[in-house]
C-alpha cells in the first residue's frame, strides 16, 4: 500500500511538471517502458526506498518520521503533500484526502495532506 501512494505521488508531479515518461526515465536514472509500466501498476519490483530515490529525482523532499504513539493500535503513516489540492480546495483550509487500510494488527494509513503555505 505504501508503494501504491508513492508512485501515485509519482505520476501526480509528472503530470503537475508537464514531463513526458522520456524527461522522467532520464530524471529517474531509468528508460521510458519501466516507467510506463510502473505507472501502469506494475511496481512490485520497485523496493520503497527505489520509489523515495524516484521522488526526490523529481525534485521532491522526502521525510520519515519516527515518535512515539499515541493510539493503542500499531500505525505506519505515509504522508504526501498535494499543493495542487490545496489550491483547488480553498487553498489552507487544512482538509486532506486520507485513504487507510487495515492489515491484520497493524493499521497503515496514506495520508495526503494539502500543504499550508
Amino acid at each position: 500500500m505504501i508503494k501504491a501512494g508513492l508512485v501515485v505521488r509519482i505520476e501526480r508531479i509528472l503530470r503537475e511538471r508537464k514531463l513526458t515518461q522520456t524527461a522522467a526515465a532520464r530524471l529517474m536514472g531509468i528508460n521510458q517502458p519501466k516507467v510506463s509500466t510502473m505507472l501502469a501498476g506494475q511496481f512490485r519490483g520497485y523496493s520503497v526506498e527505489r520509489l523515495m530515490r524516484f521522488l526526490v529525482a523529481v525534485g521532491q523532499d522526502v521525510e520519515i518520521v519516527v515518535k512515539p504513539k499515541k493510539r493503542r493500535i500499531d500505525e505506519l503513516r505515509v504522508a504526501a503533500f498535494f499543493p495542487a489540492l490545496a489550491a483547488s480546495n480553498g487553498g489552507d483550509d487544512g482538509g486532506g484526502k486520507s485513504v487507510c487500510f487495515q492489515q491484520k494488527a497493524l493499521r497503515t494509513s496514506l495520508t495526503f495532506l494539502n500543504q499550508v503555505n
